[in-house]
């Protein structure tokens, strides 16, 4: 039997076995293969890579990694890596700040460059 706190109540097997409080309920309770599956479906923007760039692009995916990663710390270190596969940004791609203009395309890839090389150097190996 688990530990009882003032109330009673027992504490949950998480925090009783790691001293960590972590989330055992709901989304970020699911196993890490529903996560792939759900990355594998979040569409990537296709890089141009000639003159035709009338493809249709997918700014969201970047988005929706950005905020699961916000979301909890289990979330975070799952879905982190994927969020920084890759350094890209295109006139119109949201990013936390807002939709990007042309005129800020450098500074959106310089401080993605800053982000994996100075603030956190672990994030190198994830981008391909």
């Amino acid at each position: 039997m688990a530990p009882t706190t003032r109330s009673k109540r027992e504490k949950p097997a998480a925090i009783v076995t790691t001293g960590i409080v972590a989330n055992t309920r709901g989304f970020p309770a699911l196993p890490n293969e529903l996560y792939l599956e759900i990355v594998s479906n979040l569409p990537a923007c296709p890089i141009p890579h000639d003159v035709w760039v009338g493809e249709e692009r997918d700014p969201y995916r970047q988005l929706a990694l950005y905020y699961l990663t916000q979301t909890c710390r289990s979330l975070r270190n799952f879905f982190l890596r994927y969020a920084w596969e890759r350094i890209e940004a295109f006139g119109g791609m949201w990013t936390p700040k807002g939709k990007l203009s042309d005129k800020k395309l450098a500074e959106e890839i310089l401080r993605q460059l800053e982000t994996v090389t100075v603030r956190n150097p672990d994030l190198q190996k994830h981008v391909t």
